[in-house]
This record gives structure tokens, sequence and C-alpha cells, in this order.
């Protein structure tokens, strides 16, 4: 079942011409994340990487992760990760207020951008990563709705600046 916000963001997409931007939690893009805090690699790394990622197709990407020596090891810990994620996103939109869900729409929106992506990661909130034209990746650890709502005003206006 859709959230409030879910439900409130394909009702403003339907709308030609209307502005529009997704949250998702990518476990290829959230791989580097978790190698960063885990092995120590170097954040040049870690963008490097994710810039890569983001330039292939959702199957290669995960086919190639496949590869990667440390990806057993990593599964379980994305696992237990996202579901908690999830949880505490729905648990949150579902307390959320609609006017502020729609005022929040709006606040992005009057950015100008057409659309663009963000990538939540096991990273603390505040630590942002710009692919521009269209890609955001923000830490979401410790954050709370309000501090998702901001994050992703915040990476609207980087992106639009970039």
């Amino acid at each position: 079942m859709a959230s409030k916000a879910q439900a409130y963001h394909r009702c403003m997409q339907a709308t030609p011409g209307s502005f529009y931007w997704s949250e998702d939690l990518d476990e290829s893009i959230n791989y580097w994340f978790w190698r960063r805090r885990v092995d120590g690699l170097p954040d040049e790394m870690v963008v490097a990487r994710v810039r890569e990622s983001l330039r292939m197709d959702v199957l290669p990407r995960h086919l190639n992760l496949e590869r990667e020596d440390r990806w057993p090891d990593y599964l379980p810990v994305w696992q237990d990760w996202k579901r908690t994620q999830v949880t505490a996103q729905i648990y949150e939109s579902r307390k959320t207020a609609a006017s502020i869900q729609k005022r929040h729409y709006e606040s992005v929106a009057s950015v100008g951008l057409k659309s663009f992506t963000v990538q939540w990661v096991a990273a603390p909130i505040g630590e942002r990563w710009l692919f521009p034209p269209d890609v955001a990746v923000l830490g979401v650890e410790g954050a709370s709705a309000d501090d998702r709502r901001k994050a992703v005003l915040e990476a609207a206006r980087g992106l639009r600046l970039s």
C-alpha cells in the first residue's frame, strides 16, 4: 500500500509538466557506503564506484556486484538495514500530516528542477553527494522525517546550482 507521500507524488506527477522526484534504497549504491564503513574505502573511491554504478542499468549493476568478494557478507546487512529504513519511513509518513507533505512537495518543486532521484544510503544524515544533473545520494542514518525532508530540499537546491 502506498504511503500518503507516494500517493500525493503520484497525483502530482499525473499533471502534464509537473515536477517529480523519487526516493530509493538501492542495494548496489549502498554497497559502496557499507564498504566505506567496514573496510575504510576512501571517499574518492566510493564516489567513483557510485558514479560508475549510476551509469549502468540496474541488472548489469547488480551482476557486477555479485562478483565482489564482500557481496555475500553485505547481503544480510543490507536486508536488515533496508527493512529498518523502510519500516521507519512508512511509519513516519503515516503520522505526517498531509499539509506538511504538501508544503514539502511545493518547497522542493519551487527549486525549479524538472525531476531528480534521491538514493538514501547507510551514512549519517547530513552527508550528501551530488551527481548532476539529477541524482543525490544522501546519508539517512539518525534521520527523522523532518531531517529527511530538509535533506531532500537541500539536495534539490544543490543539484539546481550544479
